[in-house]
């Protein structure tokens, strides 16, 4: 864009996961072939919780659009990095300009960041260049902020293992066959971004039809909440489903079975259950199991509850709060990790999971672009992230 060829907002460190209570630091990168009047630099911080969706409501020429939708902020701050008080004709100079930044975030009620279907927690830092009667030269950095960390260690239902099971039987030209059983099972209910899930499943097939595949998904589902029109006496609720992690083993022919013995599926980098501080996102994991029966449009299916959290099971790995060697975030400090009231050092069982890699999450990056941003000459901003 003529004159102004980098604008681009940096972090300290190139870091960007921030844990609740630190600074968020960094500067602003402006570099300029020749002066440019403007007024100013300004930067502003942003956070927010947003669900939002439309449905159509009535009938024939009676049909609407109706938009329900709800909003939480958690920053709104603005800056001023660069002012100049001589008038419309002052400009910035040519080269290359540094402007630091730097913002404390609140030590609690940030909810953690997460882009999903039908709403987002999204944490930014926008800068525009305030020009005189022009429009304003703009960019965005995205930034991940952990929230509240889920410690599994606090959670009592989550070291206790499942089991349970499911049956059909199945007709043949008036006829009934013997019945399907399936049992799946799963050593634990709470695990951490890493690890693996130990499955074990069952099927007896004591019918005529064969089993070709056999099953096991993490599925994650998330609970929206908005308000028709914003009211919020109209609460209405939407839900997506996405499949996580899967692994796939054959099933059987007919009268035969099939077992699985510790079979493990990997957890990816994925969010923890619930959204703590966003009271209009719920986010919940279970483990579908399901075995598919030849010429039936059903088949067996077995749903396991699971809990995601942050904070390893100290029982499971027979650590003590002393032990743990997890490296902090670039600049921040080392989580703390809490004595499990139930630990048994002897039952270690597995080297503790390597630590926090911050990766992005599973669901790949999302367009986080205006209305109008995609069309403006003006915009140097970031137009997808991914939260870490």
């Amino acid at each position: 864009m003529g004159k102004l060829k980098a604008y681009k907002i940096c972090f300290d460190g190139d870091r960007d996961v921030y844990n609740p209570g630190e600074v968020v630091s960094g500067y602003v990168l402006i570099e300029l072939s020749e002066p440019m009047k403007c007024r100013g630099v300004r930067i502003k911080f942003e956070g927010e919780a947003y669900v939002n969706w439309i449905e159509s409501e009535g009938s024939d020429d009676d049909r609407k659009s109706v938009s329900s939708w709800a909003r939480k902020i958690y920053l709104d701050e603005v800056v001023t990095l660069w002012a100049h008080s001589g008038g419309e004709n002052q400009k910035l100079p040519a080269g290359t300009h540094h402007m630091p930044y730097q913002l404390q975030l609140p030590s609690s009620g940030l909810a953690n960041s997460f882009e999903g279907d039908h709403g987002y927690v999204r944490y930014s830092i926008k800068s525009n260049i305030e020009r005189p009667r022009k429009s304003d030269p703009k960019t965005r950095a995205m930034f991940t902020v952990t929230g509240v960390q889920v410690n599994l260690n606090n959670v009592p239902e989550a070291i206790y293992g499942q089991r349970d099971g499911d049956e059909m039987t199945v007709c043949c030209l008036c006829c009934a066959s013997g019945p399907i059983t399936m049992t799946a099972s799963i050593d634990r209910s709470g695990y951490t971004p890493g690890e693996k899930i130990k499955v074990n499943i069952d099927v007896d097939n004591h019918s005529s039809r064969s089993i070709p595949k056999i099953e096991a998904t993490l599925i994650q589902r998330v609970k929206y909440t908005a308000y028709r029109g914003g009211n919020m006496s109209s609460p209405r609720n939407k839900y997506s489903k996405e499949r996580v992690s899967t692994k796939s083993g054959p099933g059987c022919e007919p009268h035969d079975k099939s077992s699985w013995r510790e079979q493990f599926l990997p957890i990816p980098p994925i969010p923890a259950s619930g959204l703590a501080d966003c009271p209009f996102i719920d986010i919940l994991y279970a483990l579908v199991c399901e075995a598919d029966v030849t010429g039936t449009p059903f088949g067996l299916e077995v749903t396991l509850p699971i809990i995601i959290g942050n904070i390893p099971l100290q029982q499971v790995y027979g650590y003590d709060s002393n032990s743990v060697d997890y490296p902090p975030i670039p600049g921040g400090p080392a989580p703390s990790i809490e004595p499990h009231p139930l630990a048994d050092h002897a039952q270690a069982t597995a080297p503790l999971p390597p630590p926090p890699s911050y990766e992005s999450l599973y669901s790949g990056q999302t367009s986080v672009m205006g209305a109008n941003e995609p069309d403006d000459e003006n915009w140097f901003g970031q137009q997808s992230f991914a939260p870490r």
